[in-house]
């Protein structure tokens, strides 16, 4: 298994894919990459960042006396699949205050002529780190994540020797959804088991799931790419898919540190029969939600952030998923929550009007 991040290559960054153009005060464009995508349909999330993005830009352009340039929340719905290319992004200022500003944003694509709203919804701005503006009632709640997530030494993720996670450079069919090939996961190296006295279930069924992320690609200018808020919207849609984690237990953990056993043999054989098949199914998002509860600035250099999937309900091809997204230093990054549907993988490899026709829901 590769233990370096891919070399620099003609895909684009993630910040060259997210690149915002003005074209008036309150209208931006953009171009979605095919580089970013899930099967024929742009990623979500990256079409999540892309939204921020455009917001940002307006914050720092248009709405530049307000002083706010940080999302605090996001609330988004997918109304229709987006598509490779040109998409226009229209900004109307909703409510301008001292503390937080709203604005009400759409993400539209040409079809057959006519322009169609395709991603809708409202964000809220602030400015988290002015003293005057965040300063407010504090009480610590003692929350913390449970269970609690394995012991993590970030340093060692680059030479993959972290005793705890194993660092994969793609997950299960990552053919189909090229967009899981430009993070690297950190999964834990053995597989993650909940303690006897809550359940016996391990992690790699539907309780829940774990792992550490970074971009897998080198920024513009060779150094490391790094998170910042306006990519949140892209992490907390990256993730190994539950449903496949309980169909599929074993894709999901490291291979054994032993690479002469017959145990290992087992894990390739499975990773390469794996590799061979083809994606069943099709996840879309249908309503994203996002709170940010600590900015990340370029100057930080995040470049490894630890997120917790889970789900409480997978029913009649419909589940939520909510996510908790942590730094290094443990501190509380946003929380996010998602409502997907379940559909087969041919609806998103249909054209648009074919997808429209098709019936099959797995």
């Amino acid at each position: 298994m590769a233990s370096n991040v891919a070399p620099r290559s003609n895909v684009p960054s993630f910040s060259e894919a997210t690149e915002i153009t003005p074209r008036n005060s309150h209208s931006y464009t953009v171009n979605l990459s095919k580089d970013w995508c899930i099967g024929n349909v742009p990623h979500g999330g990256y079409v999540t960042s892309c939204i921020q993005r455009a917001v940002s830009t307006h914050f720092t352009l248009t709405l530049a006396s307000q002083n706010q340039p940080h999302c605090l929340t996001l609330h988004l719905e997918f109304l229709r699949r987006t598509s490779v290319g040109h998409a226009s992004l229209t900004v109307r200022d909703v409510k301008l205050g001292t503390r937080t500003s709203t604005v009400h944003v759409t993400l539209s694509q040409r079809e057959h002529g006519k322009e169609r709203e395709e991603v809708a919804g409202y964000v809220t701005h602030t400015n988290l780190l002015d003293p005057a503006v965040s300063s407010g009632l504090s009480i610590p709640t003692h929350w913390s994540l449970d269970p609690a997530p394995l012991p993590a030494e970030v340093s060692k993720f680059a030479t993959n020797t972290d005793p705890n996670y194993v660092c994969m450079e793609s997950l299960s069919y990552a053919e189909f959804r090229k967009a899981s090939q430009r993070v690297r996961f950190c999964m834990p190296r053995f597989g993650r088991q909940i303690s006897e006295d809550r359940s016996s279930q391990s992690s790699t069924g539907v309780a829940f799931s774990d792992q550490w992320l970074s971009f897998n690609k080198q920024a513009p200018d060779g150094n490391s790419e790094y998170f910042t808020t306006d990519s949140l919207g892209f992490l907390v849609d990256m993730f190994p898919q539950l449903i496949e984690k309980v169909l599929h237990p074993d894709i999901y953990v490291g291979p054994p540190l032993d690479q002469s056993s017959p145990e290992y043999k087992v894990w390739e054989d499975i990773r390469s029969k794996q590799k061979a098949s083809k994606a069943n199914h099709w996840y879309p998002t249908l309503h994203l939600n996002l709170e940010v509860k600590k900015p990340l600035l370029p100057s930080d250099e995040v470049e490894y952030l630890f997120l917790r999937v889970q789900s409480k309900c997978i029913k009649d091809g419909r589940y939520d998923i909510e996510m908790v997204v942590l730094d290094p230093s443990g501190d509380l990054v946003c929380l996010s929550q998602h409502v997907c549907f379940i559909l087969s993988a041919s609806r998103n490899l249909a054209g648009k009007d074919e997808g429209k026709m098709a019936k099959e829901k797995l």
